[in-house]
């Protein structure tokens, strides 16, 4: 007993001089670390990249919150904040850096990589919903979206109140940015929550809410060519079939796109896009296509040609359509176009 007794007498002291030690560097660093939080505030407060830079490698937090009060603060407050672990509300210090330093172009890159480098979290959001990588698609910095991507940012990191980096980018018609977000895990049936405004044809006036990626592209579709990135969402598993809040299909919307459609019609029924399905409104592709030719070609475009000789061959199991006319030089206006719909619509449920 007394040997034990002894024995914790020894081990008592060293004890407590581990843990004073461990105390007085845990502060030291805590005060370094507080001191170039100012610093790293000031620097993207002045856009001075180097000294951001700077701050950075000397171990200012790349998570740091702040706001005008927070910059204002004493050193023992900020000091405090660092000991109890407790962040101030505000902006995300990244984010502010993104905004004045413009991240992401040649002549600014490496602060963002400073703070890649001292492990911030590139998935964190400020106070309008904003990450890094929406930021990046926002402002159509495509070297800003790879390089947070490429360093572990989620491509499903959007803003809640706004949408996802995929919708957004192709309601921006942004061509590059959509398959870097597929190809690092983008999810092509996600959907964009946010009403984008209205949709007026000769179908009347559709709202833009809701929409799933591949009905951006063709939403897309009235402003630039968006058929190969249609495919490119359909090969990453994009739902032809799905329906908006209106259950309007992808196909439907395409039914109203202001361009000439003939390559997206044939790319979604050549991927399984159902014609017989209804919107809530009771209208199908075909009665969409329909009231397109007669509000733009007149009456007379109601009645098909029979000139056009279509058979179905089977291609790894999906029906593709031939012709004796060049589909590709036919307008989405033409009677063509109709009968070509009609013919699907035989094909998938075997009557007019």
């Amino acid at each position: 007993m007394n040997l034990s007794r002894r024995t914790g007498m020894k081990i008592f002291p060293f004890v407590v001089a581990v843990i004073v030690v461990a105390f007085v560097v845990s502060t030291i660093r805590a005060v370094r670390t507080a001191k170039y939080n100012r610093v790293l505030i000031a620097a993207v407060e002045s856009q001075d990249a180097q000294s951001a830079i700077l701050a950075l490698n000397n171990g200012a937090d790349p998570n740091l919150t702040y706001n005008r009060e927070t910059e204002n603060q004493p050193l023992w407050r900020q000091l405090w904040s660092q000991i109890t672990g407790r962040k101030p509300g505000g902006s995300p210090i990244l984010i502010s850096a993104i905004q004045n330093f413009n991240l992401g172009n040649e002549t600014n890159g490496s602060v963002l990589f400073a703070f890649i480098r001292a492990g911030v979290n590139l998935n964190i959001h400020g106070e309008d919903g904003d990450t890094p990588l929406y930021l990046g698609i926002r402002s159509n910095n495509e070297v800003l979206v790879d390089l947070c991507l490429s360093h572990g940012a989620s491509a499903q990191s959007g803003n809640p109140a706004d949408g996802t980096p995929l919708t957004r980018a192709i309601v921006a018609n942004q061509s590059a940015t959509p398959l870097v977000l597929l190809k690092y895990g983008a999810n092509p049936n996600s959907r964009d929550i946010l009403n984008r405004g209205d949709c007026s044809s000769f179908a009347g006036t559709w709202k833009m809410s809701h929409l799933t990626p591949l009905m951006c592209c063709m939403v897309s579709h009235g402003q630039t060519s968006m058929t190969s990135l249609a495919d490119s969402l359909i090969n990453h598993g994009a739902d032809v079939n799905a329906v908006d809040d209106q259950g309007r299909t992808a196909l439907m919307w395409e039914m109203v796109t202001p361009l000439d459609t003939t390559e997206m019609v044939k790319s979604l029924l050549l991927a399984g896009a159902r014609v017989d399905i209804r919107a809530h409104n009771g209208d199908s592709a075909i009665d969409l296509a329909k009231k397109r030719c007669l509000a733009l070609n007149g009456p007379e475009d109601h009645e098909f040609s029979t000139h056009t000789q279509m058979d179905p061959v089977s291609v790894g199991g999906v029906n593709r359509f031939n012709s004796t006319e060049d589909f590709s030089q036919t307008s989405i206006n033409s009677p063509n176009m109709l009968r070509l719909l009609q013919y699907a619509l035989v094909k998938q449920t075997g009557h007019n």
